[in-house]
C-alpha cells in the first residue's frame, strides 16, 4: 500500500485514512467507525475537522447519500 494511505480494519468495518500534505481525508464503510478512529486522532494529534471535503487535488467530490452514491468528476 502507498506510504501516505493507512488502513484500519475491525471485523466487516474497515476506514483508509490518506494524508496529502498537511490533510487527512477519510473513506469508510461505517460512520461509527470513522467516529471512533476521528476521536482517537483528536485524542492523540493537533488537529480540526473540516468536515467533509468537496475537492482534493482539483478533482470535485459529489456525494449523494440517499442514492448510496460518491462521484468523482
Amino acid at each position: 500500500m502507498d506510504q501516505c494511505i493507512y488502513q484500519k480494519i475491525n471485523r466487516s468495518k474497515i476506514c483508509f485514512l490518506i494524508l496529502y500534505v498537511d490533510d487527512i481525508e477519510f473513506a469508510t464503510n461505517d460512520k461509527g467507525f470513522l467516529h471512533e478512529v476521528k476521536q482517537f486522532l483528536f485524542r492523540n494529534f493537533d488537529m480540526k475537522d473540516a468536515s467533509e471535503a468537496s475537492y482534493i487535488i482539483g478533482i470535485k467530490i459529489y456525494i449523494l447519500w440517499f442514492k448510496g452514491i460518491l462521484g468523482l468528476s
